[in-house]
């Protein structure tokens, strides 16, 4: 029961691009897809706002996506959100990203690389049930304090190779999709 409210709105989503998303704080969160291409660039801004998260389950089970690229204004990357992209098989997070949260990239069956930034938080299991996943670099140098000692899930270093140090294969200001 919520007492005081007088109306609730009938829709908080918006449609851009094929992008559904919200408004919280000014900030685009995209929160689905509603497009049907194989390949896909997430626009840095929908309407004016400025894209920073990319919410929980927003593209899960878009197992027709072949390509994702991220802009670099996304600081955000929500639980489950590549779950199930099965037909995914490189992704590469933008410099600008601050916090992956656990189960981000799950079960993409046919992913093989993961470029990973310097981000301020990657939790627990951010790759986890990606069978294919041969090769993981990393922005930083060794593995961050502020990352989670089990941030690349049930695979030991023997199954992926995680090469540390390699720099943003976009280069320093990524292009803007």
């Amino acid at each position: 029961i919520h007492w005081g409210v007088k109306e609730r709105p009938t829709d908080i989503y918006k449609i851009s691009e094929g992008f559904r998303y919200q408004v919280v704080n000014g900030e685009a969160h995209i929160a689905g897809y509603v497009g049907t291409d194989t390949e896909i660039a997430i626009p840095s801004k929908l309407d004016g706002y400025p894209v920073t998260t990319l919410g929980m389950s927003a593209l899960a089970d878009h197992t027709e996506l072949t390509s994702i690229r991220l802009p670099n204004t996304l600081t955000l990357i929500d639980r489950y959100a590549l779950s199930d992209c099965k037909g995914l098989t490189e992704l590469i997070l933008p410099k600008s990203l601050k916090t992956i949260r656990e189960t981000a990239i799950w079960g993409c069956d046919s992913l093989e690389y993961l470029y990973i930034p310097n981000a301020e938080t990657v939790e627990e299991r951010i790759v986890d049930y990606d069978p294919n996943l041969a090769k993981i670099e990393c922005e930083p140098t060794e593995l961050p304090a502020y990352w989670d000692d089990r941030w690349h899930g049930y695979a030991s270093e023997d199954d992926i190779e995680i090469v540390w140090g390699v720099p943003h294969p976009y280069g320093e200001d990524p292009v803007e999709p």
